[in-house]
C-alpha cells in the first residue's frame, strides 16, 4: 500500500535520492562545468537531510541542517538554499545513520553478490544505515534505502560512524581520505567526489567542502565555511602541529576573515583544494608561501599580509 503524503508540514524533512544533488541560491540550474558560479552554494550527498522550508512549482527551499553555517549571536544553523524537487523525497524524520562511505565511491546493489544489479552509486562521505545482521553475506552488509527498500553495499566500501579509535589512527585515517581526492577538480561551492558518470550534476570540491568531507568520512562533523571551520578549530601552536591538523589562510589586510582552509599532511606538506582551474593536490608551505614553517614560525604566521593560523578540531 503507497501512503498518500497529504500535507507538507507533516513531512519536515527531505532526503537527498540521487549521488549528489546541488544547493543553489536561487532556484534555476546550475552548469555542468567547473567554473566559478555564485549561485552554487553547496551539495548535498544521497540519503542526507535537509530541513524542508518552502517550496514553489519545481524547487523546494530548505536548510542543510548537516552542513552547519554561524549566522550571529553565537547561532548556527544549516545552510540554506534551494534543490530540485525529483532529487528528493518529504518524509517525517531525519534518517538514522551507522555507518559512511569511505571508498570514493560504492555500488548499491539488488543482491550481495558483485554480479548483483547497480540501483546506484554513491560517492565517499555518504551516510547510509545499516540493518541488523550479526554478519555480513558474501561481505556486503544490508542497507535501507531512503524509499525503504533493502539492498547490499560491500563491507570493505563503509565503516561505522561510531567507530573508536585511538588519536594516532583517526589522524592516519584522515590523511589517507584526504589523499583519494587527489587529482578531484576544484568546483565553487562543490563538496562531492568526482563522479563523470554523472551526466545531470558537476562534480568537485571547493577548500571548505573538501575538509568537510574528509572529516563526515572519519565520523567527526566540522561546518560547511572555512570561516565556520576556523571559529570551531582549538588554535595551536606550530609545536603542537599534528597530521590531520587544519591550516586557515586569512584575506589580505583582513587577519579575522578566513577564506581558505587546508589539512596539514605532517613534516612541510599539506593538501588543498585552492582555487576554480586546479585539482586538489599536495603542496609545502615553500612552494605555496616562499619560506618554510619554521620560517612563517618566527615571523608571526604572516605572509604577504596575510594571517596563517593553526588549528585541530580533533580531541588531544
Amino acid at each position: 500500500m503507497v501512503n498518500v503524503i497529504k500535507s507538507v508540514a507533516m513531512h519536515n524533512f527531505l532526503i537527498a535520492t540521487v549521488p549528489v544533488v546541488n544547493l543553489r541560491r536561487e532556484p534555476v540550474d546550475g552548469v555542468l562545468q567547473h567554473i566559478h558560479d555564485e549561485l552554487q552554494e553547496t551539495q548535498i550527498l544521497y540519503n542526507e537531510a535537509i530541513l524542508y522550508r518552502s517550496e514553489n512549482r519545481d524547487w523546494y527551499y530548505a536548510e542543510a541542517i548537516e552542513q552547519k553555517k554561524f549566522i550571529m549571536n553565537n547561532a548556527w544553523k544549516g545552510y540554506p538554499g534551494w534543490v530540485r524537487k525529483g532529487s528528493v523525497i518529504l518524509t517525517a524524520a531525519q534518517p538514522e545513520y551507522n555507518v559512511v562511505v569511505k571508498s570514493k565511491a560504492a555500488n548499491i546493489l539488488e543482491y550481495p553478490d558483485k554480479k548483483g544489479k547497480t540501483i546506484l552509486t554513491v560517492p565517499i562521505g555518504t551516510r547510509l544505515r545499516i540493518k541488523e545482521q550479526k554478519r555480513p553475506r558474501n561481505n556486503y552488509w544490508l542497507v535501507q534505502l531512503p524509499d525503504g527498500r533493502d539492498s547490499w553495499i560491500l563491507k570493505d566500501d563503509i565503516h561505522n560512524i561510531d567507530g573508536i579509535v585511538s588519536e594516532e589512527r583517526l589522524r592516519r585515517n584522515i590523511t589517507q581520505t584526504a589523499k583519494l581526492f587527489l587529482g578531484v577538480p576544484y568546483l565553487w561551492g562543490g563538496r562531492s567526489m568526482y563522479l563523470p558518470e554523472l551526466k545531470d550534476v558537476a562534480t568537485g570540491v571547493d577548500c571548505s567542502g573538501f575538509v568537510n568531507l574528509v572529516y563526515r568520512t572519519n565520523g567527526i562533523d566540522v561546518p560547511r565555511d572555512a570561516h565556520d571551520q576556523w571559529l570551531v578549530a582549538k588554535k595551536i601552536n606550530v609545536e603542537n602541529l599534528k597530521e590531520g591538523d587544519l591550516i586557515f589562510l586569512s584575506m589580505e589586510e583582513q587577519h579575522d576573515s578566513i577564506n581558505h582552509v587546508m589539512i596539514y599532511m605532517g613534516k612541510e606538506e599539506f593538501i588543498e583544494a585552492s582555487e576554480t582551474g586546479n585539482v586538489v593536490r599536495m603542496n609545502t608551505f615553500r612552494e605555496k608561501f616562499g619560506i618554510n614553517l619554521k620560517v612563517l614560525n618566527e615571523l608571526g604566521f604572516i605572509v604577504s599580509n596575510r594571517k596563517i593560523y593553526i588549528g585541530s578540531v580533533i580531541e588531544q
